[in-house]
């Protein structure tokens, strides 16, 4: 069934429960969404106060300029561009590195005005070399693998206290 024939079908005044494993689905379709992990509840609320209760902010991912030629020359490109987005967002996280491109983790509350970002991130990218960038809040997949995440460290410690474990060595 499509989502807008889902969406026709429920009135103001009914509900529906839908279960889905695609968070972009239920993004789109639900007022209200509960995530579970392993067969327990997680989280309940709206999808956007769930986004910026449990999503950690924004996602800001950037590809540098590639024309370097040695390690040396493309360790100076990565610290350019690590320096400036330090200096516009100080809390900023490296959450990927690879292949000039950065990805990083901005908390809320480096955040006060998106334009602000977004004039500052512009003001200089060609300066330090980033050949393009995408500034977003944090998905809705990004809060349940966030959710999914801390569950696989819990049960990794739980392991590691009783010395059992789902590895097979071999």
């Amino acid at each position: 069934m499509s989502a807008n024939a889902i969406k026709a079908s429920i009135s103001s005044d009914t509900g529906a429960v839908i279960t889905t494993h695609s968070m972009e689905e239920a993004d789109a379709l639900c007022s209200r969404v509960a995530i579970m992990v392993r067969g327990q509840l997680r989280c309940l609320g709206s999808t956007q106060h769930l986004k910026n209760k449990h999503g950690g902010g924004y996602h800001l991912e950037i590809k540098y300029a590639s024309n370097e030629t040695t390690a040396h020359q493309e360790r100076d490109s990565f610290y350019r561009v690590n320096n400036f987005v330090k200096t516009v967002f100080p809390n900023a996280a490296i959450t990927e590195h690879f292949s000039h491109r950065i990805v990083y983790k901005i908390p809320s509350s480096n955040v006060t005005s998106l334009a602000n970002s977004f004039s500052s991130l512009e003001a200089d990218k060609t300066k330090v070399g980033i050949v393009e960038y995408s500034f977003s809040q944090s998905s809705l997949e990004q809060v349940f693998l966030e959710f999914a995440k801390k569950q696989e460290d819990k049960d990794e410690v739980s392991r590691s206290r009783t010395g059992t474990s789902n590895d097979i060595i071999v």
